[in-house]
């Protein structure tokens, strides 16, 4: 009786499991469409915009570069802004959930003014209410080190994979957004205000692109 017991919560535990993954597959599928509907809107708009696509990751260049496109073994140096990307338009400002862009933050008012000693991104609108001589202070304080250029050789950079595979081919003055489902972002894991499974938008603007450090 016990061995039929065990033997039917095994079979149910099964058909959930693949029902699980099902409907994981058919939430990926639902924004790699939406993706595909944001990009074909966004080259609707302007025609100049181009469009590469890599190992499940769509970027769509609103500004060519020039020079060395980005290989694994190349250093990129480059600003950008990571949003969760919930349907087939652009992501808006309250999406942000990285950057080291301080006009961008600014412009998703983030607090730039607190320490974070939590070592998470510090997200709050920033006070307008400022004294002139605690502006004065600010602009005497050393820069903030979230909001600096990064630059990294691509190969030893521990990008997910959505990003690595959508910044390979990139050129040095490029504008770019990068666009791929949560089977090539974060999967089945909740990172900070990252909803499990979430499609990720990452705008990109490409400093330089080269073989070695300065």
């Amino acid at each position: 009786m016990k061995a039929k017991y065990f033997a039917l919560l095994a079979i149910a535990f099964l058909l959930l499991s693949s029902c699980m993954k099902e409907s994981t597959k058919t939430l990926y599928a639902r924004q790699e469409t939406n993706i595909e509907t944001l990009v074909a809107a966004q080259q609707k708009a302007n025609e100049n915009y181009t469009v590469t696509t890599r190992d499940g990751s769509t970027r769509l260049t609103l500004a060519a570069g020039e020079g060395d496109e980005l290989t694994d073994d190349k250093i990129i140096s480059f600003y950008y802004a990571g949003y969760v990307l919930s349907g087939s338009s652009l992501p808006a400002a309250s999406a942000l959930f990285a950057t080291n862009s301080e006009e961008v933050a600014t412009a998703a008012k983030w607090d730039l003014t607190k320490a974070d000693e939590t070592g998470a991104d510090v997200s709050g609108d920033a006070s307008a209410d400022a004294s002139e001589d605690a502006a004065a202070e600010e602009v005497e304080e050393e820069p903030d080190p979230r909001y600096e250029i990064l630059t990294v050789r691509l190969s030893e950079a521990r990008f997910i994979e959505g990003l690595h595979n959508g910044l390979l081919g990139v050129k040095g003055g490029e504008e770019c957004w990068i666009f791929f489902s949560g089977q090539h972002g974060f999967g089945d894991r909740k990172i900070g205000m990252i909803p499990a499974n979430s499609a990720i938008a990452y705008h990109i603007w490409v400093h330089s692109v080269q073989t070695d450090a300065l």
